[in-house]
């Protein structure tokens, strides 16, 4: 179904030319539709929001709240090698807490960063 909808785009006019950036949850089939329409020409991210809230259900609830808070600052970091150091620090101290949130904080570094983090000067950002 996905297919289908981005080959319609593709259909009336989509440049497969251009460079995309395509913000996704974390659905493995929608990624490799997104990944088999547009090929080399996309980058996919995982929306950060979907990425924190998967992350919280790995905590105690007295967690959550300032899980979410230090989930958050990295985003605000416009230098990828500073905001991956924050969020590998945040993954350590999950670590103590719960490795599948660590794990989730290691994921986010990886598929779910700003897009800042990739070069935007080839993609259409809009």
């Amino acid at each position: 179904m996905v297919k289908g909808l981005l080959e319609d785009l593709v259909d009336r006019g989509l440049d497969l030319k251009r460079r995309y950036l395509v913000v996704i949850d974390g659905s493995k089939t929608l990624r490799a539709s997104v990944e088999r329409v547009f090929g080399q020409q996309v980058e996919v991210q995982r929306c950060q929001i979907h990425k924190r809230r998967n992350g919280k259900e790995y905590l105690p609830e007295n967690c959550q709240k300032d899980y979410d808070r230090r989930m958050r600052n990295p985003y605000a970091i416009n230098n990828y090698v500073e905001a991956k150091e924050s969020l590998q620090k945040i993954s350590r101290q999950l670590e103590r807490i719960n490795p599948s949130a660590a794990n989730m904080g290691r994921l986010l570094g990886e598929d779910g960063g700003p897009y800042s983090y990739y070069s935007c000067s080839n993609i259409d950002c809009r």
